[in-house]
């Protein structure tokens, strides 16, 4: 009984361990992704997609800008970054409201 539960809080520990191993560098993906953005709002350099897929290293990522309906002026870009690790799938996404580019 107690070897087989430490066994499986053992194997638990290793699944949280490693899901921590991709979330931060899959966090600091998603914050220079949306750096990027940020970056072209403010130097109004035209955007050409309303989405955008990549991929880095193990990571795929999604941009996506939408209108925001309260504000003509303002577009709602999220950004998600996913990874799959043993079979499991993860994803982190970042969202802020920047100047609509036209």
């Amino acid at each position: 009984g107690l070897v087989a539960i430490s066994g499986v809080f053992q194997k638990a520990t290793r699944a949280v361990a490693a899901r921590k191993h991709f979330l931060e560098p899959a966090r600091q993906l998603a914050q220079t992704l949306l750096t990027q953005q940020e970056m072209r709002a403010l130097h109004k350099t035209e955007i050409s997609t309303v989405a955008r897929e990549g991929r880095k290293g193990p990571f795929r990522y999604r941009i996506e800008r939408l209108r925001w309906p309260d504000s003509p002026g303002l577009e709602r870009v999220e950004v998600t970054v996913s990874w799959r690790d043993r079979g499991k799938s993860g994803s982190v996404t970042l969202v802020t409201l920047l100047p609509r580019q036209r």
